[in-house]
């Protein structure tokens, strides 16, 4: 049918005991590799003659390598608790990028208007972090919102400008191609707020702030791997400042920023 992206959902429930259409089948493991076969067989890249990107969502973890990428999370929209949630899959999955699968899914990315779960408008600040946790997640980026030419006019207007004025920044975009994942700065039990990322030639931090206040969110650089003192570039404003020993930033209410380290 010409499509080269397939989102499969609900695999694990595929992997239940019970009886099965095929007798031969006796466990819900063996009805998985089934699919799996099946799913090999019928997206071969010789037989279509493209590559068809390949995205499980609620799939079991292993065994790995039957799809390109795999949903980290559930069903994630956009407010300031969906950023953290997002996180939080980030904080304790970010190995499973590149290793098991090509790139972790952060599910679809709202940056407007949360249809589906009756909150109403995201926040710029939210809907910037939104987008922040997706492009630092390693990664499949798929925006998710409304454009038209159907629905409330306010919502889609909404949804266009919303995207315009936080999805064409060329320095943040640069983030998500790497297709890497962000680490978590420290491993705690609940969600980390900062994240780091070393590449062969660039350094990256990124921080959230949680809270409904203005607060300020650090990290020591020797935690993080980076340089005891250097410049930071904010990639959403362009904006530089130097840093000696600790990386330190003063974050609006739910507001988040990727820094580039120097």
């Amino acid at each position: 049918m010409g499509f080269d992206y397939v989102k499969i959902d609900f695999v694990a429930h595929g992997g239940c005991e019970g009886r099965h259409y095929d007798s031969s089948v006796k466990t819900g493991r063996q009805a998985l590799q089934v699919f799996y076969r099946i799913l090999e067989e019928e997206l071969d890249p010789e037989k279509l003659g493209r590559e068809v990107f390949v995205d499980f969502s609620i799939a079991p973890l292993l065994p790995g390598g039957y799809a390109h990428g795999r949903r980290s999370c559930c069903d994630a929209f956009g407010h300031h608790e969906d950023v953290r949630y997002v996180l939080n899959a980030l904080n304790f999955g970010w190995w499973q990028s590149g290793t098991l699968y090509c790139y972790n899914d952060p599910d679809h990315t709202v940056l407007s208007h949360s249809a589906v779960d009756g909150r109403g408008f995201t926040d710029l600040n939210s809907a910037r972090s939104r987008y922040n946790a997706s492009l630092i997640s390693g990664t499949v980026m798929l925006l998710s919102d409304n454009y038209g030419p159907y629905g409330k006019e306010e919502e889609t207007d909404s949804a266009r400008n919303r995207a315009l004025a936080i999805c064409k920044n060329d320095r943040l975009n640069e983030v998500g191609r790497i297709g890497k994942p962000f680490r978590p700065a420290y491993l705690r039990s609940d969600t980390a707020n900062v994240y780091y990322l070393i590449t062969e030639d660039k350094r990256y931090v990124a921080l959230f702030n949680f809270n409904n206040e203005i607060s300020e969110v650090s990290v020591r650089a020797a935690d993080i791997k980076m340089p005891e003192k250097g410049t930071c570039l904010d990639l959403e404003s362009g904006k530089e400042f130097r840093y000696e020993n600790t990386i330190a930033v003063k974050l609006e209410a739910y507001a988040s920023c990727i820094l580039e380290v120097r």
